[in-house]
């Protein structure tokens, strides 16, 4: 599996989002706020949501990779779990 991470970049300062790991598919929502992610840590694949400030929080939103965000930021979708 490969090792990659999120990084954001903004007035020509670029500062690490999502450490080097097992992150997958970063969405950000639109209004900038949160960022969407999946994992393999339990061996399925799961969603995750984070403040986009990187505060070391995460919340587990579902069983499933590829999160896209709704335009409005209010839903969140995903694919099935597949191993």
């Amino acid at each position: 599996m490969s090792r990659t991470s999120i990084q954001a970049i903004g007035g020509g300062v670029t500062r690490q989002v999502m450490r080097p790991g097992e992150t997958w598919g970063g969405r950000l929502s639109p209004d900038g706020r949160w960022l969407a992610y999946y994992l393999r840590e339990s061996g399925d694949f799961e969603v995750y949501v984070s403040p986009f400030q990187n505060t070391g929080t995460r919340w587990l939103s579902a069983d499933g990779n590829d999160p896209s965000w709704s335009p409005d930021g209010k839903e969140l979708y995903y694919g099935a779990a597949t191993g």
